[in-house]
């Protein structure tokens, strides 16, 4: 089951459990991990923005995975993907591809055309998984922090499949 949240701790403690394993291998030894309540804060900031909009996959009445839609005012033409994380103990069973579909109706939903994420360049699953879904890697675009490259993906929201309707 997915459903619209504004738990802004909740969400930060999705995102700590997932890149604290996910994640640990992108960064530098010697980089201290943000807190909870450091993202905490971060998806505060997120969600008070009008057009943000944040999702929680639920299983047996726990959180296992969230994701985030919003606007950037460095891509205003684009939705954004702000956020994608799945515990890694629910890895590989279409968590990400459902949260990822209701995000990217979502975006739909406020008029977009466009979309746009970023992922750390390394993050070689995450990559397959956005290009499988139709994302189409911008390498004229990169970001380098904390010692990371983040890569940019777009997606044409125009094309994505839609399901037929039963007759």
């Amino acid at each position: 089951m997915i459903e619209e949240t504004r738990d802004a701790e909740l969400l930060a403690r999705i995102q700590f459990d997932t890149v604290s394993i996910a994640y640990k291998r992108f960064f530098p030894v010697d980089a201290k991990p943000p807190t909870p309540a450091a993202m905490a804060r971060i998806w505060r900031e997120r969600l008070s923005r009008p057009s943000s909009k944040a999702f929680l996959a639920i299983k047996d009445t726990q959180a296992i995975g969230a994701v985030a839609i919003g606007t950037s005012p460095e891509f205003r033409d684009e939705a954004q993907l702000l956020g994608l994380h799945v515990l890694p103990s629910h890895w590989g069973r279409g968590v990400g591809k459902a949260l990822h579909h209701v995000a990217t109706t979502g975006m739909v939903g406020q008029g977009f055309t466009l979309a746009g994420l970023w992922v750390i360049e390394a993050n070689d699953r995450a990559r397959r998984m956005y290009e499988r879904l139709g994302w189409m890697l911008r390498p004229e675009l990169k970001l380098h922090d904390l010692g990371i490259s983040e890569v940019r993906y777009r997606l044409e929201l125009s094309e994505l499949r839609r399901p037929s309707k039963s007759r």
